[in-house]
């Protein structure tokens, strides 16, 4: 079983409430290059497959490093150095790195409960956010709440 983690990206942002069905229209690089990994996921892997296309991640850094900032650190790291503008009109459903852990446990003990080479009839993709629809402002408002930043 081979899942990719993608990203609600791949959707144009013009409207909330996305779901598995709609037509991907992606309005960046990233967005695109994912929509491509996707596509050619599902046609080498086709049911052997899940795409689990994900909102902003968060959690606690990871043990190893990343060589990138995480969405949260980010926004910690700018507040700490003052006033910082962020996004008003971009939403989206921060969703916790364990919670996706628990999602892709699930679907490979449920892969495992299938008889040997079974896939499921299709190719799989779901959208996973946490449970608030929140801005980038609302977030850097939580951060900065959490974090003392006044």
């Amino acid at each position: 079983l081979l899942v990719p983690l993608s990203t609600d990206q791949v959707y144009d942002g013009s409207r909330p409430h996305w779901v598995e069905g709609d037509a991907c229209r992606p309005v960046n690089a990233y967005g695109a290059s994912k929509q491509e990994a996707e596509r050619v996921v599902q046609a080498e892997w086709g049911p052997h497959s899940v795409v689990l296309r994900s909102s902003i991640i968060v959690g606690p850094q990871p043990r190893t490093p990343v060589p990138r900032t995480l969405f949260l650190q980010f926004v910690d790291g700018a507040l700490a150095k003052g006033p910082a503008d962020f996004f008003q009109d971009e939403w989206r459903n921060p969703v916790y790195v364990q919670d996706i852990v628990a999602i892709v446990v699930q679907l490979v003990r449920e892969q495992a409960g299938l008889a040997a080479g079974q896939a499921h009839p299709r190719a799989r993709t779901y959208n996973m956010g946490g449970p608030d629809r929140l801005s980038r402002v609302d977030m850097a408002l939580q951060v900065a709440e959490a974090r003392g930043h006044g």
